[in-house]
């Protein structure tokens, strides 16, 4: 039985609690649920601790509403009012089939925007702007003619910013992940390894920075 899109829709949450608890605890932290968040009503989908370090992860799987703004809205805020936190956007993607991958675009999209660094993050009114990671890439659309190989997809920009705290001389650095679509062309060098030869439309949706 092949299961049906919808169904896997309804449980993304759980699989991606499932998937990021797993991470954190290899990597030595403790993982709750569902934590309460001060005094008030809000409430984080996940929060991982070790030592003096937290990080909170709010789970997106849908569409953003206005209620799930403004819950980040107020976590952000949270956040930036207690020393040694982060904030994680996590957009968990369902898998898609494919019949052709390339193992390690993950790791060339990243070797690119570090040095080609996206033009929507030079507006993002911030100190600094540095590139982490590329991960959670799906490429719906693969291409290839002759020896260039043209991909189209999304995937998660992972980037740390370096920011001003209210009109203070005080800066905090913030880890956010925005979403991007992207089609590049894909070529072999001399050591039959791919390189990218051309970015030809690339969108970063940087709205959560923003809300």
């Amino acid at each position: 039985m092949k299961i049906r899109r919808e169904y896997l829709q309804k449980y993304l949450e759980y699989i991606a609690a499932d998937q990021i608890t797993a991470e954190y605890e290899q990597k030595g932290y403790a993982i709750f649920r569902s934590l309460p968040l001060g005094e008030g009503s809000l409430r984080a989908d996940l929060v991982a601790k070790k030592e003096n370090e937290t990080i909170i992860f709010e789970i997106k799987t849908g569409k953003m509403t206005p209620e799930k703004k403004a819950e980040i809205k107020g976590i952000s805020s949270y956040v930036r009012s207690h020393k040694n936190h982060k904030f994680l956007v996590v957009f968990a993607i369902p898998p898609r089939e494919k019949s052709f991958e390339i193992g390690n675009i993950d790791h060339l999209l990243t070797k690119y925007f570090i040095a080609n660094v996206p033009s929507e993050l030079g507006l993002l009114p911030v100190i600094s702007t540095k590139i982490n990671e590329v991960r959670a890439v799906d490429a719906d659309n693969i291409t290839i003619n002759d020896n260039v190989i043209v991909v189209k997809g999304d995937g998660i920009l992972e980037v740390t910013l370096l920011m001003k705290v209210g009109t203070t001389d005080d800066e905090e650095e913030a880890i956010e992940n925005f979403p991007f679509d992207f089609e590049i062309q894909l070529e072999y060098d001399e050591n039959k390894q791919l390189y990218i030869t051309a970015l030809n439309a690339l969108q970063v949706n940087t709205a959560t920075f923003y809300e």
